[in-house]
């Protein structure tokens, strides 16, 4: 252990204060392995850095600096320790500029493993971000950033799986919304490789669905639906609604009304999809010849996109 390391700092620190390792450990990290981060034996991630130096009542960039044989200014420590704070309040757009800053000013190949979590900052801001953008329907700025985002998932092994599905999942829709089809073929194919390793498989049904839907491959995507036999999905709304839809697609307005009734009773429809419901119903109607059922739901349907204007 070189001189002047982070676990003797750490140990130092500790001592003075008159600490024991299971006080200074508390519920955010075992004893045995503050013991072995004292010792040379362990290198803490950031955030561990971060809790230990709060704990202690000392900057991080007192430990921090033992870090990196490379000079390293009192400002890049900083500016982590800014990161941390930014991230933790949700403050994406910050948090990655910071970030990216940190990055561009560091010698990748000499970077220790702890900092490497700078990469994990900057992958789920992107994330967040595009996400963020995905709501405002900034479509082609939010794709960006999400396939920005796999350039930093290279490089830290610390991307969840969970996050890294919803990313596929994202950029799929968000290639729809493109009519960028064979992409969002390629991003669905992805997220499937990656839901063999866990059971999340109903999200992609369904966007699977969006996509056949989008193709005009209605008797696909019926027969998609038809093969589910799992309760969560065939009662969820989601099944009722591309139902409903596939039942209009194949000219079966009768069965569209009814699958429509029972959707419009479900609680938990955004505006769009009410928006939906609204312009299929007064079509179903108009179809089967009840044009004063049609005009009810037009009324509803300009009744609705008046409120959000």
């Amino acid at each position: 252990m070189r001189e002047n390391s982070l676990g003797e700092r750490l140990k130092q620190t500790r001592i003075e204060k008159k600490l024991t390792q299971r006080e200074v450990a508390g519920e955010f990290i075992t004893r045995n392995m503050l013991s072995q981060i004292e010792n040379g034996l362990a290198t803490p991630s950031i955030k561990t850095i971060e809790y230990l130096a709060k704990t202690l009542n000392k900057p991080i960039a007192y430990f921090m600096e033992t870090l990196v044989d490379a000079p390293m200014s009192c400002n890049d420590i900083a500016d982590i320790d800014e990161a941390l704070t930014l991230f933790e309040n949700r403050d994406y757009s910050e948090c990655k500029n910071t970030v990216d800053k940190l990055i561009e000013n560091l010698d990748e190949k000499n970077m220790p493993a702890n900092l490497r979590e700078l990469y994990y900052l900057a992958w789920k801001c992107n994330i967040e971000l595009g996400a963020e953008l995905f709501l405002d329907k900034n479509y082609a700025e939010a794709k960006k950033l999400l396939t920005d985002s796999s350039l930093y998932e290279e490089k830290t092994p610390y991307c969840d799986l969970n996050t890294r599905m919803n990313k596929l999942l994202l950029l799929t829709k968000l290639c729809i919304y493109l009519e960028q089809t064979d992409e969002a073929k390629t991003y669905l194919n992805e997220y499937e490789k990656l839901s063999d390793e866990l059971s999340f498989l109903n999200d992609s049904i369904f966007v699977k669905c969006e996509l056949l839907l989008s193709d005009k491959k209605f008797d696909e995507c019926k027969e998609l639906l038809e093969s589910q036999t799992s309760p969560a999905i065939k009662e969820s709304f989601r099944y009722l609604y591309f139902l409903s839809i596939l039942y209009y697609e194949n000219s079966e307005y009768e069965n569209a009304i009814d699958a429509f009734n029972k959707l419009i009773e479900c609680d938990e429809l955004s505006f769009q999809v009410r928006n939906d419901i609204n312009k299929y119903m007064a079509e179903c109607y108009s179809k089967t010849g009840n044009y004063e059922k049609a005009y009810e739901f037009m009324k509803k349907l300009v009744n609705l996109n008046n409120l959000a204007y």
